[in-house]
């Protein structure tokens, strides 16, 4: 304990408890690692799907072959990925990273559903067209095809869906632990009055053994 001198006062500053601080709880809270761990399978999932759909048929499908589904499982992969990486390592510049990811990640997801279900909407319309003797012709597939088609693409669209979920919620919960003006956690100063009081008794006594 310190010892200061008669009538003055020692300021003493307290650091914060071991616990981890109130906006790294609230980001814990969003569970990074269960939500990053599904988010990669989410995306791995649409990214085999999509390209199986894209090498296997060779019909005019647009939320294929302008490669949505595909590039919306890769963003999936790197924002889980981000994630549990942040789980295991939560420093500020990586849930800034997070957060962004994420954001983008959910606008992405929300293009490609609505492309989805225009795709759904138009699975008859699906064809392939080339040309032949100067001519242009168009080949409609089969009515199996286009159940199979209808098929995944339902699919595809419920992963799509799970993945919107995710980076919604990833992205309010980086949100709430980044969008603060300050990071740093508040210290204690307690003021202590050192000063001694003065005993008559101790003063006469003090020379004597």
């Amino acid at each position: 304990m310190e010892q200061g001198a008669p009538g003055t006062i020692l300021l003493t500053q307290i650091s914060p408890p071991s616990t981890r601080p109130k906006p790294l709880e609230k980001f814990q809270r969003g569970e990074p690692l269960a939500v990053g761990v599904t988010q990669v399978l989410t995306g791995i999932q649409q990214v085999a799907f999509g390209t199986v759909l894209i090498l296997t048929f060779d019909f005019h499908y647009p939320a294929l072959h302008l490669g949505a589904v595909v590039c919306t499982g890769l963003l999936c992969v790197v924002s889980g990925s981000l994630s549990v990486a942040v789980s295991r390592n939560p420093k500020i510049p990586l849930m800034k990273m997070e957060l962004a990811l994420n954001s983008v990640s959910t606008v992405v997801a929300g293009v490609s559903i609505v492309m989805l279900c225009l795709s759904v909407m138009f699975t008859h319309n699906a064809h392939s067209c080339y040309w032949h003797q100067g001519k242009r012709t168009c080949d409609y597939p089969p009515t199996e095809v286009q159940d199979i088609l209808l098929a995944l693409s339902l699919v595809l669209m419920a992963l799509t869906l799970l993945q919107l979920c995710l980076a919604l919620t990833r992205a309010a919960f980086g949100c709430k632990a980044i969008c603060r003006d300050s990071y740093l956690d508040l210290a204690v100063v307690i003021y202590q009055d050192t000063a001694r009081p003065t005993d008559p008794t101790c003063t006469a006594t003090s020379g004597t053994l």
